[in-house]
C-alpha cells in the first residue's frame, strides 16, 4: 500500500510483478520435485519463508522508523524484492510440495478436510492481520507472528513427516504405522 502511494507508476506493477515471481518459482518445482524429495524441499521452504518473513516484517518496522523518504524508497523497494522472493519460494516450495505429499499419505476425504481447515485458518489469518495491523498501524509485527509460526509448523512438519521418495503407497503406509 505504501509503495503504491510513494510509487504510483511502479506501484500498479507491484502486485503483477509479485504474482509472475509466484508462477515461475511453481513453473521450476514440477522439475525439481524429479530430483528432490517433497520432504526436503517443504523443510528447505518452510524455513526460508519463516526467514524472509522475518526480513520483511524487519523493513517494515525500519520503514515505520525511517524519517527520510529517500531511506523509504529504498526500504519499500527492499520490501517488494523480499515479498516476491517470499512468493518465488513459495510457489517453488511449500505451495507446490505439501499437497502432492498430503495426497499420497492421506485418503481424500483426509485430504478435503485438510484442505478445508487450511482455508478456514488462511481467513482467520487476514482477519487477524487485518485488526492486528489497523491497532498497530503498521504491519512490521504480524509479520513477525508470521515467521514464529512458520517456523514452529516447519519443526512440527519436520519431526512428524517421513521421506517417501521412491516408496510404493504400500510401503509408506507400512512406515506410517
Amino acid at each position: 500500500m505504501a509503495f503504491t502511494f510513494q510509487q504510483p507508476t511502479i506501484g500498479l506493477y507491484t502486485p503483477v510483478l509479485i504474482t509472475i515471481s509466484q508462477l515461475i518459482g511453481t513453473f521450476l518445482s514440477v522439475p525439481m520435485l524429479k530430483y528432490f524429495e517433497w520432504r526436503k524441499m517443504t523443510l528447505i521452504g518452510g524455513f526460508s519463508l519463516a526467514f524472509m518473513d522475518a526480513m520483511i516484517g524487519m523493513l517494515l518496522y525500519l520503514y515505520e522508523q525511517s524519517d527520510s523518504t529517500q531511506n523509504q524508497d529504498y526500504i519499500l523497494l527492499l520490501t517488494c524484492i523480499c515479498i516476491m522472493i517470499f512468493m518465488f519460494t513459495f510457489g517453488l516450495s511449500l505451495g507446490s510440495c505439501v499437497w502432492p505429499y498430503i495426497s499420497f499419505m492421506m485418503s481424500p476425504s483426509g485430504v478435503t478436510v485438510a484442505s478445508v481447515n487450511n482455508w478456514i485458518l488462511a481467513g482467520c489469518s487476514i482477519i487477524a492481520f487485518s485488526f492486528v495491523t489497523n491497532a498497530m498501524h503498521s504491519p512490521w509485527v504480524m509479520m513477525f507472528i508470521y515467521m514464529g509460526v512458520t517456523f514452529l509448523l516447519t519443526i512440527v512438519f519436520a519431526v512428524l513427516s517421513i521421506n517417501i521418495k521412491g516408496l510404493s503407497v504400500r510401503k509408506v503406509q507400512i512406515q506410517l504405522q
